[in-house]
């Protein structure tokens, strides 16, 4: 009796939500999984865990994208506020300004 081969690739987009910690929207990450006939279970796994790697990845990357631009906008702020106080200080360690006509 011939062996017959019910099975059929699969062509599957493998997608996840997204939620940055700050009050952006969230976004949808997807990853293209290829399954065919020959594809063995184990294989198949793999290929699993693989588009689940990428979509944390992309997660991740995002987040510490999205960590590093507030981490740098809040250091900005320090700086700022730094220069303001040493040129507080610088004047009140000067005195007030003498003007002479």
């Amino acid at each position: 009796m011939p062996s017959t081969n019910n099975a059929h690739a699969l062509d599957a987009t493998a997608s996840a939500y997204v939620r940055p910690p700050s009050d952006e929207a969230t976004r949808e990450v997807s990853v293209r999984l290829f399954i065919d006939a020959e594809t063995s279970s184990l294989e198949l796994l793999h290929r699993i865990e693989e588009c689940v790697r990428q979509i944390l990845e992309v997660s991740v990357l995002r987040n510490l994208d999205e960590g590093c631009a507030r981490h740098s906008q809040v250091e900005s702020v320090a700086r700022m506020a730094l220069t303001s106080d040493e040129a507080e200080g610088r004047a009140a360690r000067t005195g007030p300004s003498s003007v002479f006509l």
